[in-house]
């Protein structure tokens, strides 16, 4: 017979483990489906292509509407234009991966189907088992040669994000907030898209797994190459990957910590000092720089472009389906930011545009701005522009 304490000890366990039992599972949001379905993308008359920086320009910009500017009157006396590279081939690590990888993914998916184990149409298995991957590590990075170039101009000013992130490892910067790409890349949306695609391809796979087959998916696409990767995933899978690519670029490069844009203002102060210059000047002067996404992310934020009036949460995947920031929209491969310089009459003024669509910037009431209101923004933040203590919170002046 059981004594008083020890029946009080077995309803606590009891109620314990009750409690345990019907604690609330994190739950699927309702806006998507990742269920493992049958798919058939070579059939897909739409097929998702919004890759977040992977995407191709002509993805990116297909909708954007004409818009013009009302130029009557006016000259343009600089132009300077930022632009990311073209199309590249993938970083080394991952040429690596696929390299030693990706033959004993494709064996393991054809030995499935062949079993009925897959929920792939054949038109799709045909394309996955055509697949050939014609990388090799020293394509790192790689873009075709178009043109002959002198040598290499402005680096310094171009690579402010690499100095920045070398000045950064010399302080523990506790304000530095990434915690929201850690809870979505930990949780349900991304386990049931790793869960959702194995159960579709008849392979047991893991969270690196999906990166490296959805890797080979957006870089056979945008190669040109081959797109039979993508058919592994349905476009809600997709729509998953791509908000998570989005989570990261706004904790990394955007909105979601202060110094990503603060220190993108040698890119400011460049295209102060530029249009000072051509205000005194009776020739007409044209800028290009060219660089990485990584890098022009930051200049759309420090402009003040594409900002949402929540922060991106990890959350809130249901509710920002139509967010501002969306890389696949506004930093695909060839992404640029173009300032213009007009004098119209004895007034200057200054036209932003990005992707060639007409953008207005932090300090402007439209897209058509007064060269002095332009200054009262810009001017101020290139004076105080300095990167050491912007991104070195530690080091002695």
């Amino acid at each position: 017979m059981l004594k008083n304490e020890d029946s009080i000890c077995l309803i606590v366990i009891i109620l314990i483990a009750n409690l345990v039992s019907i604690s609330p599972k994190e739950e699927q949001p309702v806006c998507i489906k990742l269920d493992g379905g049958n798919t058939c993308h070579s059939k897909d008359p739409n097929p998702y292509r919004y890759y977040g920086t992977k995407t191709p320009y002509r993805i990116a910009t297909q909708n954007n509407n004409e818009s013009d500017i009302p130029l009557e009157g006016c000259t343009p006396i600089v132009f300077y234009m930022l632009s990311r590279h073209a199309t590249r081939y993938p970083d080394e690590e991952y040429i690596v991966d696929l390299i030693k990888l990706l033959p004993a993914l494709k064996k393991n998916i054809t030995e499935s189907f062949l079993a009925g184990k897959t929920k792939l149409c054949i038109e799709d298995m045909e394309k996955i088992e055509k697949f050939e991957l014609n990388m090799k590590k020293e394509d790192d990075n790689r873009i075709n040669k178009n043109i002959d170039f002198e040598g290499k101009v402005n680096d310094g000013l171009l690579n402010f994000h690499k100095t920045c992130k070398k000045l950064r490892k010399k302080c523990d910067d506790p304000s530095y907030d990434v915690k929201e790409i850690d809870s979505f890349q930990n949780g349900v949306l991304m386990k049931n898209v790793v869960k959702s695609v194995s159960e579709r391809i008849g392979v047991p796979l893991t969270k690196d797994d999906i990166k490296l087959l959805y890797i080979t998916c957006v870089f056979g696409y945008a190669l040109n190459n081959s797109d039979a990767w993508c058919s592994v995933f349905s476009n809600d899978d997709l729509r998953v990957l791509e908000f998570n690519d989005d989570i990261d670029d706004y904790y990394k490069d955007a909105y979601g910590n202060d110094v990503n844009y603060k220190q993108a203002c040698p890119i400011a102060r460049y295209i102060f000092n530029l249009f000072k210059s051509g205000e005194n000047s009776n020739d007409t002067k044209v800028v290009l720089h060219f660089s990485h996404a990584g890098a022009i992310k930051k200049v759309y934020a420090m402009f003040g472009l594409f900002r949402d009036e929540l922060p991106l949460t990890a959350d809130a995947f249901c509710s920002e389906q139509n967010r501002k920031w969306r890389s696949s929209l506004i930093a695909p491969f060839n992404t640029n930011i173009e300032l213009v310089l007009y004098q119209c009459g004895e007034e200057y003024k200054v036209a932003t545009f990005h992707n060639e669509k007409p953008v207005k910037v932090n300090g402007c009431d439209d897209e058509f701005c007064s060269f002095n209101k332009f200054s009262a923004t810009y001017e101020p933040m290139s004076k105080a522009c300095n990167v050491s203590k912007i991104c070195c919170t530690c080091c002695k002046e």
